[in-house]
């Protein structure tokens, strides 16, 4: 059986296949049976689900500055032309959403805080949530150098 974002991923190749067609609200509604469906059948979330469904509104909330009480559908709606460019949308903020962790997962260089603090290859998630909360400008020019260059197979 195919992971959360695999299933997402094919999901952005064939929306029609899955949704008819390349609705935000369709693909919405598709995540809540599939997650029902799970539930039901007694299957335990996935480490991928747990995820998503615990950090994805919550980082876009702040990626957006917003407090609200609606979905993370009704907030990328807010942003969007349409669905279809809803559905578009959705897709660049959840690749953005899980860049963050593979940042989060080690590097061969240190990352300091500007203040002489840093933490090595393989730290803990936690340090380094706490050290990203409190970098400098110019070292956060830097992460966003590094991450760039990782994306483009140079890192």
């Amino acid at each position: 059986m195919s992971g959360l974002y695999e299933t997402l991923h094919k999901i952005k190749q064939k929306p029609g296949m899955y949704l008819g067609t390349p609705s935000l609200t369709a693909l919405r509604f598709f995540l809540e049976g599939y997650e029902f469906a799970r539930d039901e059948l007694g299957i335990e979330s996935t480490e991928q689900e747990l995820e998503f469904h615990g950090e994805f509104q919550s980082w876009l909330q702040k990626k957006f500055n917003l407090e609200t009480v609606s979905s993370w559908a009704k907030v990328i709606l807010l942003y969007s032309a349409d669905e279809k460019a809803a559905f578009t949308y959705f897709f660049d903020l959840l690749d953005e959403f899980l860049q963050r962790h593979q940042i989060l997962e080690g590097t061969d260089s240190q990352v300091t805080n500007g203040k002489g603090k840093g933490i090595k290859e393989n730290g803990s998630k936690t340090e380094l949530m706490a050290l990203l909360d409190n970098l400098s400008e110019d070292s956060l020019v830097q992460v966003r150098e590094f991450a760039e260059s990782l994306k483009q197979g140079n890192g």
